[in-house]
């Protein structure tokens, strides 16, 4: 229920200066005319059970927590919802009458991002690149929207075997980029839920060629948004591949958060216009 009460609202992390939520969260407030306030916080790893049982938490409405939290505010939350605890990590956490209530919206806003592209990952072979936080998120929400299966591809073979543990339906491979093409036999969506490709890095992929394995059907996800047209995904489109970007689970995981932290539904794809209007700038120039 949306209070008259102005709002504060935080994003936690290390680093922290390059997180949008602040630009994205505001926008949202300011265009359903609420008195509030997003601001992003650096919080070391070592200091966070001491700042969540600091005022400067314990006052605010609720907070976004992205990189090293994710995983930590599993043991310091009062409350955790099924999804979260499915995932096994949080990203958003909504504050009840002293009560930290965590969340996770990653992976509900990536499949969000995937239908508002009119792909419905029902019945699809997922390849998954990385074992990473955001796959872990993305690969609880995708079985729960009944994928036929999932394999994941790490060069850290001892991540990816933990992760598939964690979850049924899921296969874990090495990552060898000479083998890739033939790996993919059987599979009709990828998504890379690495930082390949990511501006700022030094590293992309030094061939897309395994994309030729993926049939005529296939959908191809990217989880980076900076750019928006990644290598990856200008590739998948010259193949004449669905290619589906960051910026729409970026997006949709934000507003989920905003619904968890004023604890009711919001008009989302009015929701997600407002959002683009207001990262536009940031994105295109980026």
């Amino acid at each position: 229920m949306i209070s008259a009460t102005p709002l504060r609202l935080a994003v936690i992390g290390d680093p922290i200066a390059h997180s949008l939520s602040p630009l994205m969260h505001t926008a949202m407030l300011k265009a359903l005319g609420l008195d509030g306030s997003y601001e992003a916080v650096r919080v070391a790893a070592d200091a966070l059970p001491a700042w969540t049982g600091s005022p400067a938490c314990r006052t605010l409405a609720g907070f976004n927590a992205t990189m090293p939290h994710k995983l930590m505010l599993l043991d310091l939350v009062d409350e955790l919802d099924s999804q979260a605890r499915a995932i096994g990590a949080v990203n958003t956490v909504a504050i009840r009458n002293g009560r930290l209530c965590g969340h996770n919206t990653d992976g509900t806003g990536f499949v969000a991002a995937l239908q508002e592209q009119g792909v419905d990952p029902a019945g699809r072979r997922v390849a998954l690149l990385g074992a990473g936080g955001a796959v872990r998120s993305i690969v609880a929400v995708l079985l729960a929207a009944g994928v036929a299966g999932v394999t994941l591809f790490s060069r850290r073979p001892e991540q990816s075997a933990e992760l598939a543990a964690a979850f049924c339906g899921v296969k874990a491979c090495q990552l060898d980029w000479q083998r890739l093409p033939d790996d993919l036999a059987g599979h009709d969506m990828l998504v890379n839920g690495t930082s390949l490709g990511m501006q700022g890095m030094q590293q992309d992929f030094a061939s897309t060629a395994f994309l030729a394995a993926l049939p005529a059907s296939g959908v191809v996800c990217d989880v980076v948004y900076r750019p928006q047209r990644t290598t990856l995904l200008a590739a998948a489109e010259a193949l004449g591949l669905t290619a589906v970007g960051g910026t729409g689970m970026l997006i949709h995981q934000g507003i989920l958060a905003l619904e968890h932290f004023l604890n009711c539904d919001l008009d989302r794809a009015a929701m997600a216009r407002v959002v683009w209007e207001a990262l536009r700038p940031r994105l295109e120039n980026a």
